[in-house]
């Protein structure tokens, strides 16, 4: 039986050119401005990509991080998130469809 292929996690951090990118779930605290108002926004669980060299750090992120990041932002100011419009739409078309009419 053959081992399995080890998969590569890590890649050179584009910044430094000396660490190395590894995958890290994180929690994220941010203000974000609405109106004039400032909100702190908690976004959790949020995929990254952090640079283990310590004089770097770098961090990237994705769309998946951006979307989690929107999301947060909605629930923070009391808005419905893109899911909860689609859901919405969704029940009203079913119920548009399913009347006499």
């Amino acid at each position: 039986m053959q081992p399995e292929p080890q998969i590569e996690t890590s890649w050179p951090c584009p910044t430094c050119n000396s660490g190395r990118m590894y995958p890290k779930i994180v929690t994220e605290h941010f203000p974000y401005e609405d109106d004039g108002r400032e909100v702190m926004v908690v976004a959790e669980d949020v995929p990254v990509e952090v640079c283990d060299n310590p004089e770097c750090r770098e961090q990237l992120s994705g769309p998946e991080a951006a979307s989690i990041r929107h999301m947060a932002i909605c629930r923070a100011l009391g808005l419905l998130t893109p899911g909860e419009i689609r859901a919405i739409r969704d029940r009203l078309n079913s119920l548009k469809r399913s009347s006499p009419g």
